[in-house]
């Protein structure tokens, strides 16, 4: 109706803010988005924020119809415009990359892969007709430079149908050996990053790809277009938090978050996190790093606080509210949080931490510690820590290289024969 009348500005009320960098529910430090262009509002709704449907902003767009989205429940909220490409850039000044990120839940990986696939004309037409014909909507597609395969992502309820119409479609190629496999990958999740700010910004992709890798989150296929206005990954669906956690805090926190729950809140411990109550504010404005204390454990209690603990007065609340210890459950409540760079201390002498350090480590928890029982203990247990590590971004410190490139100074070595 807007555009049938020519109007200057159109609103849209709704019960929500405006449009968020990522859903809220999902990642607690999401920011309502002062501004968005038509294409990346299309974006965006294709991957469930649901504020605004792709069609509704198409007649707006045809006559460069500004859009607002307000909440009719805060009026004071100024909530997110709708803008053509030069108008939004006029607000952002060109520096926001990427405006949100979005999931997609309970999808399944198609991968229909062959030597007799590479070089031939129209395996592709054949694969996504059949797949259209059979009314199965295809949510992303990759596909390697050498031909061998073709993987692309559907609903998990219509994964069977896929796979049924393709194993027919194919099945005399599959008969011959042409093509060796139709296989479905259940329990994945759609992640997606959009922005126009994207276009021709070199290390988008890398800075994304480094957030995920250090959150521990392995990707299974990835889909780029031209226009780079979208970067859409395939992550396993128990991921689907943590990764969209650790991406939007790499590109929308100011400050790099890290948690820490410290295991021994005794003499050592105990100095450690009043350091950190002292060092906090110089940590956040000389370096950008925002340490959050996410849990304290000893041999018998624990506390944990998914913000962060409060420590004005953590040994006071460490007395009202701990809890018996759960080493395994400690290491749980810090991999579920919303921080993405997380690290245990160890500040014990004792056999029982060490036990889980390579629990804690496949959660994506780093381990920092000057406890010498892994390195005394069984060496499958030391051999399996140090294995973890080379193969992933999770780190294990403890031998004074650790202390060196933290900070420490060596002043004196002394060698006892």
């Amino acid at each position: 109706m807007g555009s049938l009348f020519r109007s200057g500005h159109i609103t849209i009320w709704t019960d929500v803010d405006g449009v968020y960098s990522a859903d809220p529910r999902k990642v607690p430090e999401a920011v309502c988005l002062p501004s968005l262009t038509y294409h990346e509002a299309w974006e965006l709704s294709y991957f469930g924020a649901n504020v605004l449907h792709p069609r509704t902003t198409l007649p707006a767009m045809k006559y460069n119809i500004p859009i607002s989205i307000r909440n009719f429940f805060n009026l004071s909220a100024p909530g997110t415009q709708v803008l053509d490409i030069e108008s939004e850039k006029g607000l952002t000044e060109g520096k926001v990359t990427i405006k949100g990120f979005a999931t997609i839940d309970d999808v399944c990986l198609i991968n229909i892969e062959g030597t007799g696939m590479v070089g031939v004309p129209g395996i592709a037409s054949a694969v996504f007709s059949t797949v259209r014909d059979a009314g199965v909507n295809v949510i992303m597609i990759s596909q390697a430079s050498s031909e061998h395969s073709i993987c692309f992502a559907v609903k998990t309820s219509e994964g069977d149908k896929a796979v049924a119409v393709l194993k027919k479609r194919f099945a005399d190629s599959i008969a011959a050996g042409r093509v060796s496999a139709v296989d479905r990958m259940d329990h994945c999740c759609v992640l997606a990053a959009v922005g126009q700010g994207m276009v021709q910004r070199k290390g988008v992709a890398a800075t994304m790809m480094g957030a995920l890798a250090k959150a521990n989150v392995n990707i299974k296929a990835i889909a780029q277009g031209s226009s780079e206005y979208n970067i859409t990954v395939l992550i396993d669906q128990k991921d689907s938090e943590r990764a969209l956690r650790a991406v939007h805090s790499r590109f929308y926190l100011s400050d790099v978050p890290i948690g820490v729950g410290v295991v021994g809140p005794g003499l050592i411990g105990g100095t450690f996190i009043d350091q950190l109550k002292e060092q906090a504010a110089q940590l956040r404005s000389e370096f950008n790093i925002d340490i959050r204390v996410l849990g304290i454990a000893d041999s018998k209690h624990m506390m944990v606080s998914e913000g962060g603990i409060n420590l004005e007065n953590w040994r006071q609340e460490w007395a009202d509210n701990k809890q018996p210890a759960d080493l395994t459950a400690f290491g749980n409540s810090l991999a579920s949080g919303y921080i993405p760079n997380l690290a245990i201390i160890d500040c014990t002498a004792s056999d029982a931490p060490p036990a889980h350090y390579l629990e804690w480590m496949g959660k994506g928890i780093n381990i920092i510690t000057p406890n010498k029982k892994l390195g005394s203990g069984p060496l499958d247990r030391y051999l399996a820590v140090r294995n973890l590590q080379r193969e992933s971004y999770i780190h294990f410190f403890y031998e004074v290289r650790g202390m060196l490139s933290s900070g420490d100074e060596v002043i004196l070595g002394v060698v006892c024969m």
